[in-house]
């Protein structure tokens, strides 16, 4: 059976983005999101809101089909095209089913069971693995942003106190390092 891009090959960025490709959206939990689309590794994108996240990964995935393109590589289709059985013939080899046979066993359970529930945790671990990958880049520009306020607030409380001192001849702080660091830290939230 010709799957949807076997039937009429898209030619542009557009019709590849109006095929049925998965565009997940998580809520981050500090009022953002991320938004990727599933078949695109690393078309990952986010927003203050759920429509601006999704806005910016058509975006990205607009740029990540040109790169591709470019690249000479061959864009995936849709995880829905196809038709999927449930049946999979595969292939071991002998001490991998082996040991597969036993652990089925040891868990009371059949082969094909066995291979089911293996299947099922992987991709639950890789769903996993993408959630807390979105969510650690969020806080790390979360810190970035954080760390850049404090170094200007720090540099703009250096600046005000050198100007001061330079112009009075008392001392402005017993400790100007900590004073400073004190007022930068208060400026930038942190």
């Amino acid at each position: 059976m010709a799957t949807t891009m076997e039937k009429t090959k898209p030619k542009t960025v557009d019709e590849y983005l109006k095929l049925p490709y998965s565009r997940v959206l998580v809520p981050e939990g500090n009022a953002a999101y991320s938004a990727e689309i599933l078949e695109f590794p690393g078309c990952v994108s986010d927003g203050e809101t759920a429509q601006e996240a999704f806005d910016n990964l058509e975006e990205a995935a607009k740029s990540w089909i040109l790169a591709a393109l470019e690249a000479g590589q061959t864009i995936p289709e849709p995880t829905g095209a196809g038709e999927y059985s449930g049946k999979v013939a595969l292939r071991l080899l002998r001490g991998q089913h082996q040991k597969a046979i036993q652990m089925a066993e040891r868990q009371g359970v059949s082969l094909n069971t066995f291979i089911v529930e293996a299947v099922a945790a992987r991709i639950g671990a890789e769903e996993l693995y993408g959630v807390i990958a979105n969510r650690l880049d969020v806080h790390m520009r979360d810190l970035e942003a954080r760390t850049t306020a404090f170094r200007v607030a720090f540099l703009e409380s250096a600046i005000e106190w050198l100007t001061q001192a330079t112009s009075d001849s008392k001392p402005v702080y017993s400790n100007p390092t900590w004073q400073l660091s004190k007022k930068a830290a208060t400026i930038a939230g942190v």
